[in-house]
């Protein structure tokens, strides 16, 4: 084993310095200095003091420690390229990391570049086409930036790979751009820290691992725009970020725990989740005053006790959505080619939101049924259109309105209200049939067709709905106008209250019973 003593050096300026041995210690005080370092050998190469080296290269059957008081690239040295290890790899800098070759280690990799309070300095970079592989996990530690470019890897094939920008960072620096490959057979974890940078994924990029947590926590407002790219692949996605998330995942994608950290959480920003498969609510998601967008190809649903908490929710779905737990969003979007059944804990407003550039307006459906249950009222403040299918909303409390020309279409409509509050539909809605239920004495039901529409039953839709037979009252008015024929095939029941029926051509008809 060779061992350099306290305080000597090792220096070939501009020059190579070459070391081949059965391992090497450093001990304290002792530099190298050379504009190329080769190092090859059976062992421990133990370099941790303050060396100075342009670049390195390494083919060792053991473990390499190096520290670089300066910048520092891992390169092509003699004949040998990049760094080669059977065991771990740790490289530290305080100055730019370049990974100019192809690296690989049996054990771990640990790649750290110690902050200064010079910004994009303390930067991790992995050039084009550059691979940087181990068996073990795959540690990026920058002080400032991290960098892949198109064509380059990032692996670990059988543990992690972590991201870490603006690490122990004291100048509010730590973006990271993403244009190569990063894979892992357990995690990856995307890390921004308490920095106000961002995670840019390129069209090159992509992310294949099991599963993908996102973390961005403190003073800084890190987001994440990672759906540039088609060929992301994550079963499990977790985040607790102080920034908005952007993710685009080729396939079925599940919210639910990475490591230590549960579901989906941000500080008030807003989240964007694009699918080519179903997505599952398996932990909470909670964006505050944030809306979430669910652009998804499949089905959209979630586990019990697992919420969405929002300002607004909106949704681009080609299958069906059931999401029936204690959600709580103030306005309600989608666009959806299968059947819905949502669930909200109070008031919540059918409206339009824009995210990430993205409107959806309303709620439209391609003649699919919707099933809203909400614990409060609910406002009709964008159109509704289900085609053919039947629309069914039942309120705890609060009644059931709609605003100035915001109308249903619908073959069906059913209206269910437990508490104060009043069923008012009074804008040029055009449903075929209608059936309604306010139980609170006195409180009232108006509603307005543009044509025909019989009065008849609405169907159960499981615990969310219960059938509603006709219209009934207890003790409140009941108004209808409409447009065309009215025929009542159920019963009209409201009390001691009045019912008034006007239609503008076609009469007034009722069934035997």
């Amino acid at each position: 084993r060779c061992s350099l003593r306290s305080k000597a050096r090792a220096s070939a300026g501009t020059g190579r310095v070459t070391i081949h041995a059965p391992g090497v210690t450093e001990a304290a005080g002792s530099i190298i200095t050379a504009g190329e370092l080769h190092l090859s050998g059976t062992g421990t190469f133990l370099l941790s003091e303050q060396n100075d080296i342009g670049t390195v290269a390494a083919d060792i059957l053991g473990s390499l420690t190096l520290v670089d008081a300066n910048s520092l690239i891992v390169g092509t040295v003699s004949a040998t390229i990049g760094i080669s290890t059977t065991g771990n790899l740790a490289l530290t800098t305080t100055g730019l990391l370049t990974i100019a070759s192809n690296s690989t280690s049996g054990g771990t990799t640990t790649l750290t570049t110690n902050d200064t309070a010079s910004t994009n300095t303390e930067n991790i970079v992995v050039s084009a086409n550059v691979t940087l592989s181990s068996v073990g996990s795959v540690t990026l530690l920058a002080g400032d930036r991290i960098s892949l470019g198109a064509g380059s890897t990032v692996r670990s094939t059988a543990a992690n790979v972590t991201l870490s920008s603006g690490f122990a960072d004291s100048d509010n620096d730590g973006s990271q751009i993403l244009d190569g490959a990063i894979s892992a057979a357990n995690r990856v974890t995307i890390n921004l820290n308490a920095e106000a940078g961002s995670a840019t994924e390129g069209s090159t990029g992509s992310i294949t691992a099991p599963n993908l947590l996102l973390l961005s926590t403190g003073t800084g407002s890190g987001s994440f725009a990672l759906d540039a790219s088609t060929t992301n692949n994550v079963s499990t996605l977790a985040a607790n970020t102080d920034g908005a998330v952007a993710y685009r995942d080729a396939n079925a994608l599940t919210i639910g725990s990475v490591g230590a950290t549960s579901g989906l959480t941000t500080t008030n920003d807003d989240v964007t989740l694009t699918t080519g498969g179903n997505i599952v609510v398996d932990d909470d998601i909670n964006v505050g005053s944030g809306n979430l967008l669910l652009n998804v190809t499949g089905n959209v649903s979630q586990n019990a006790d697992d919420t969405i908490v929002a300002n607004g929710l909106a949704l681009l779905v080609t299958g069906a959505m059931t999401l029936t737990e204690a959600n709580d969003i103030n306005v309600l979007a989608f666009s959806n080619g299968g059947a819905v059944q949502f669930t909200d804990a109070d008031n919540v407003t059918i409206g339009s939101l824009t995210v990430h550039g993205m409107t959806v307006t309303g709620i439209t459906t391609t003649d699919d049924s919707v099933t809203l249950k909400a614990g409060g009222a609910v406002v009709i403040d964008d159109a509704v259109n289900v085609g053919a299918g039947t629309v069914r909303i039942a309120t705890s409390t609060g009644g059931i309105t709609q605003n100035s020309g915001d109308t249903i279409t619908a073959a069906a409509l059913g209206l269910r209200n437990a508490g104060a509050g009043n069923i008012a539909l009074t804008e040029a809605n055009d449903v075929d049939v209608f059936a309604a239920f306010n139980a609170v004495s006195g409180a009232t039901v108006k509603f307005l067709d543009v044509d025909g529409v019989t009065l008849g039953t609405v169907t159960a839709d499981g615990t969310l709905f219960s059938q509603t037979i006709g219209v009934g009252t207890t003790n409140g008015h009941f108004t209808l106008h409409a447009g065309g024929t009215v025929l009542i095939d159920d019963d009209v029941s409201v009390g001691t209250a009045t019912v008034r029926i006007e239609t503008s051509t076609g009469g007034i008809t009722q069934n035997v019973g």
